[in-house]
Formats: structure tokens, sequence, C-alpha cells
């Protein structure tokens, strides 16, 4: 089979890497796999090459793998990670959790199992391409209208440069979603960022300033009032709608009043009186 995925196997027992590496047919997987002897060597070795999915050993000597995984999550946040433990190793393998990973090998392991939980990790990596396709469907449909991201959006992004890649992305996805009523942290963490829902929702405020839920109403606002300013005999049911509010005016008029002051016809109407 064609080599569709890069995998890195890390572990600082030789005869596990050794074992794992045989006794699977990688292969048949489309998957090429390398291997690392530590943490600090499977760092090196992600900075060389890209890696689709690294499986790691969760207790080593130098870098461990909770470690490796927290420095590898902050440069390369789309590399899936499998966890290896053995029992009693339960509590390292639910801090791993945290960072949104859900794949483990318990060990001593079988082929079966080991192909069970590569198969559910390809399966994610293919439903995460799914809505990458989506979003990059979404992004030419609208390239000949007005900007996707707002200026807000947009300057966020700009002048928070120095934000880890995981949030760049959360914030070029939320600009996509500005207009999606069902869009949320869970959808975004689990769905489009493959992270820990609560991870991703302090890592949100820590580089951005506030949480997720008021960062996105204070974007649907600011998108709000530039339809009032741009186009001043649109409706205030059709503006709640288009900034995601749905079929739910008085929720819109209560968000935007607790930004703005006043509700969106009083803005409306100080907008008329000059």
């Amino acid at each position: 089979m064609k080599v569709l995925y890069k995998a890195l196997l890390v572990d600082d027992e030789r005869i596990i890497r050794d074992g794992i590496s045989m006794i699977v047919d990688w292969s048949s997987l489309g998957i090429s796999l390398e291997t690392a002897a530590s943490g600090t060597e499977a760092l090196e070795k992600a900075a060389a090459t890209y890696f689709d999915i690294i499986i790691t050993d969760i207790k080593m000597p130098g870098m461990n793998g909770l470690e490796l995984i927290e420095r590898i999550k902050i440069l390369y946040p789309a590399i899936y990670f499998v966890i290896l433990s053995a029992y009693g190793e339960f509590e390292f393998a639910n801090k791993a959790m945290k960072y949104g990973i859900k794949h483990y090998i318990l060990k001593p392991c079988n082929e079966k199992e080991i192909l069970d939980v590569m198969r559910d990790v390809i399966k994610d990596i293919e439903n995460q391409k799914e809505v990458e396709f989506i979003l990059t469907h979404i992004k030419k449909d609208h390239a000949n209208k007005k900007a996707i991201l707002s200026q807000d959006i947009e300057s966020y992004i700009i002048c928070y440069n120095k934000t880890s890649p995981m949030i760049k992305k959360a914030l070029e996805v939320i600009a996509l979603n500005i207009r999606n009523e069902h869009f949320t942290l869970t959808y975004l963490a689990e769905q489009v960022l493959y992270v820990n829902v609560d991870y991703l929702g302090k890592l949100f405020k820590k580089e951005i300033g506030e949480n997720f839920s008021c960062f996105l109403a204070r974007m649907r606002v600011e998108e709000a009032k530039k339809i009032i300013m741009n186009e001043p005999k649109t409706a205030i049911n059709d503006i709640a709608n288009r900034v995601g509010f749905g079929n739910n005016p008085q929720y819109f008029s209560q968000v935007f009043k607790k930004f703005v002051n006043m509700t969106p016809s009083e803005y409306k109407k100080s907008l008329n009186s000059f």
C-alpha cells in the first residue's frame, strides 16, 4: 500500500520498539514507521520531519511522554498521539487527556490491539481532513464577497502573532463561523483541533485575554454593528440570523446591549441622528 502517513514510535526500551515495529504490518495501514529511544530524540526528529502520528511511552528517563506531548503540541498541534502505558501508569495517562489524547495502547499488547487503535487514529485523521476540506470550500465560496475575516478578528490574528499555532487556527475557524449559530467551543476542540475542551478553553483565555464565549459574542456584535452601518434598511431579525444568533432576535438584542450599552434598534437610531 502507498505510504499515506508517517508515524514515530518513542520508547526507551529497545525490545518494545523492535517488538512493536515487527509485530505489526505497518505498510498495510499505509504507515511508514520510525523509532526514537527518548523524548529528546523524538523532539529532534519531529523538528526535522513532519509526523502525522506519534506513539509514545509515558514513563521514560529524562523527558517523559507527557513532557514530549506538551512540547510537540505547542509546535505541531495537528499531530495525533497514541499513549503507550502499562498497568499502574493510569495516573500519567489521565494527565495526557488534558491534551486531547484519546488513544492509548496498554502494554503488553498484541498485533490486533495495536491495529485496532491505529485504525481509529486513521479514522480521526480522515475526519479532520474532511472538516478542513469543507472549511477550504467555505473560503472559496466567499472569496468574491466581503473579506471572510472581520477586521476585528483579522487584527487579533496580526496583533497576537506570538500566540500558539493552535490559537491562531482557532481564531481563523472562529472567523469562518461567525454566522454559524451552532458553533461552540466543544465543536472547535473536538471536531476541528482535536484537543480537550477544557484545555483549549484555558489556553484561549490565557493567550487572548477573555474566554471563548465572550470573544465570540463580541465579534458577532462587531459584525452586527457593521451590517447596521452599511445596510441600514436590514431588519434586526435578519441581522441576528446573519451574525450567528439564529431566529432569536431578543437574545441578540440582550447580547448587543451588553457590549454596546444600547439595543440594535437604539444603535441604528443613533447613527441616523448624525
